[in-house]
């Protein structure tokens, strides 16, 4: 008997360090309450309550599908403000989760930019990020567009629109966003528009007139048809696959504020330390 468990150790060794390991630093981390995430799950919770739970110290949390903008809106805002997406550990995981996120901050502005689904893909493809996994953090199922041969057939945009892969789940991620239950505001903000509505993220941020007149200037957009070089039967293609989202943004107010609805009282209790925020104006 006691060789047999030996032999078991030998071939648990390999995991049982690495397990052991990743307990002492999560509870070490727990202990110092550094900026520290973690996913709330629960096996009776529907999917849409497992949440990414952001360090108190943060302001604002910034997400998108990708390709709207984001990234230079997250720069421009991590000078005036604790960006969530700034910290050292947001990832590129956590940037696109594809539910609200939460804090013990009550206070935590959640921001979710838009923008036309089409050319949000072709962003992404010019970049090359759906190579390294972006849309599955988009889905928030990581075994998703990872395998190699899907990444084969991502590897470029024409090489994707002649694939079975289909859609990308952007649609679902606005969706989520727009209906799943959350304890902050929401500010739904169009990135084509953005300019013409700085009054409302001013006015949502609580941020100063200095910080209005350092918003990124509005550029050309850097992708586009001609740059692919993608021919009229692959821009059907585009718009078969995104073309009802597309019609769909286009309905929707460029700039609209989403009222909490998720009180901690009846789900778990994140309010101990900071009072509520005001109401929506």
């Amino acid at each position: 008997m006691q060789p047999q468990l030996k032999r078991v150790k030998h071939a648990l060794q390999p995991y049982y360090r690495p397990a052991w390991r990743f307990l002492w630093r999560t509870y070490c981390d727990i202990k110092h309450i550094p900026p520290f995430i973690f996913f709330l799950c629960h096996p009776q919770l529907p999917r849409s309550y497992v949440r990414i739970i952001v360090n108190p110290e943060s302001d604002i949390f910034l997400t998108s599908y990708g390709g709207v903008m984001s990234v230079a809106i997250a720069q421009w805002l991590g000078q005036y403000k604790q960006l969530f997406n700034l910290s050292a550990t947001a990832t590129a995981a956590a940037a696109h989760f594809p539910y609200p996120a939460i804090s013990t901050n009550r206070r935590l502005r959640l921001i979710y930019i838009f923008g036309d689904p089409i050319m949000s893909v072709l962003s992404v493809f010019r970049r090359r990020f759906q190579l390294f996994g972006h849309y599955a953090y988009v889905a928030g199922d990581y075994s998703q567009y990872t395998s190699l041969s899907t990444r084969i057939k991502m590897r470029n945009l024409k090489s994707y629109l002649a694939s079975d892969i289909g859609a990308f789940p952007i649609r679902q991620h606005f969706h989520n966003w727009r209906t799943a239950p959350t304890q902050h505001p929401i500010l739904f903000i169009r990135s084509e528009t953005v300019w013409d509505n700085l009054d409302i993220l001013q006015s949502f941020l609580e941020l100063p007139d200095e910080a209005m007149r350092t918003f990124p200037k509005q550029q050309k957009r850097l992708s586009s048809y001609k740059q692919f070089g993608i021919n009229r039967q692959q821009q059907d293609k585009l718009n078969q696959l995104y073309g009802d989202f597309k019609q769909e943004l286009e309905q929707m107010p460029d700039a609209y504020i989403r009222p909490a609805d998720w009180l901690a009282s009846t789900s778990i209790n994140l309010s101990r330390d900071h009072p509520p925020p005001p109401p929506p104006p």
